[in-house]
């Protein structure tokens, strides 16, 4: 699951009359779901879906000029056909690894997403440890707009909807399939690569991993970049959403102490407060990047441990053989708690682990740091 996104709001205003457009296409949907619909300007809706209907045209022809799916000549694509949402054209795509039903009307996006999926797949079974292949095509849902997302999730959750319906700007994924909508090419890629992570463990691990580190590492997936030339380039720090979020948690002196953050959920957040919940994603981000290199690597073999075993169906039975059935239970059921953790950890001092967290955390966000942010690279020096 992934929390509102603050997205593109600290960059330049855009000008010109189908840039308008298309910020009005991806932010009336959220006027929906504040309740506003009734005050929604009748000729804005008329304007909005002509510019949608524009950009289908637009991605159709390049589709059938060949000048949008480069992915499908290169052999990621193997098999496309048509689909429809409520009445909304679409399309279904089959790479090796994934099953597409999208609306997307974005012709850029629509270009890079195939391949994309499947560079981020590889990317989880490789980046931190070899990890096993998924057993089936992962189902994934990229819907055109928030509207048409939302009744997707209704149908697809039930009763369970209303909590995945309070996420304004983002997706989750739930049973394996992923459900996102366009946020633009940029977003979209963070969120697919987001809630890509959960399809895979989710449809892979024996064992669910602990929600502090498998949103961690969601998170930790977000960080790409696009090369027009060499594509997907994945740089787990070049988040600057993340990091600003952090930053900000530092300077308010919020930063929770490792065993308060290791048994917090997020879903419980999203239901008071959307900020405390950015502060919570920014935070087992932190984590996931402390686990993989802090203290010259010291916690990567735990962290390394920690996924072959969850993979394997082995996580369960470490936390019982050291703290007993009911650390078991809350790690099932729950997914919270310090037990995990500490059962990789041989021992280690938690106060000293959580030292060394903060430690991290305050001098990853040091002054003069976000340079490397925007650089991809790593601020610990």
């Amino acid at each position: 699951m992934t929390p509102p996104h603050e997205g593109d709001s600290g960059r330049a205003p855009l000008i010109g009359r189908r840039r308008v457009l298309t910020q009005a296409l991806r932010a009336a949907p959220l006027a929906l779901l504040a309740g506003c619909a009734q005050s929604t300007d009748a000729r804005l809706h008329r304007l909005i879906e002509t510019e949608r209907e524009r950009r289908r045209a637009a991605s159709a022809a390049a589709m059938q000029a060949g000048e949008a799916s480069p992915t499908s000549r290169s052999g990621v694509v193997l098999n496309e056909e048509a689909w429809s949402f409520e009445r909304t054209p679409g399309r279904v795509f089959e790479t090796a690894n994934f099953r597409v039903f999208s609306t997307l009307d974005d012709a850029e996006l629509i270009r890079r997403l195939p391949a994309f999926l499947e560079h981020s797949l590889l990317r989880y079974r490789e980046s931190i440890t070899p990890l096993p292949a998924p057993p089936g095509k992962l189902v994934t849902y990229a819907m055109g707009s928030r509207t048409e997302w939302a009744s997707l999730t209704r149908q697809l959750m039930g009763e369970r909807a209303a909590l995945y319906l309070k996420i304004n700007r983002g997706g989750f994924a739930a049973e394996g399939k992923g459900v996102y909508f366009d946020l633009g090419p940029r977003d979209t890629l963070a969120v697919a690569a987001h809630e890509g992570w959960h399809q895979y463990t989710q449809a892979v691990f024996a064992h669910q991993l602990p929600i502090w580190l498998d949103e961690g590492l969601s998170a930790w997936h977000e960080g790409v970049r696009w090369d027009r030339e060499h594509g997907a380039v994945f740089m787990p720090w070049g988040n600057e959403q993340r990091f600003d979020r952090l930053t900000d948690v530092v300077v308010r002196d919020t930063l929770l102490p490792l065993n308060d953050l290791l048994n917090t959920r997020p879903q419980d957040l999203i239901e008071t407060s959307s900020e405390a919940t950015l502060d919570y994603y920014a935070q087992v981000w932190a984590l996931a990047h402390f686990l993989n290199e802090a203290q010259n690597g010291l916690y990567r073999p735990v962290l390394e441990s920690m996924l072959i075993a969850g993979a394997n169906g082995e996580l369960f039975t470490r936390i019982g053989d050291a703290f007993g059935r009911r650390a078991v239970f809350l790690a099932r059921t729950r997914r919270t708690g310090s037990e995990p953790l500490l059962a990789y950890l041989d021992g280690r001092d938690a106060s000293v682990v959580g030292a060394h967290y903060e430690e991290f955390v305050r001098h990853a966000v040091r002054p003069g740091a976000r340079r490397h942010i925007l650089k991809g690279h790593s601020p610990i020096l």
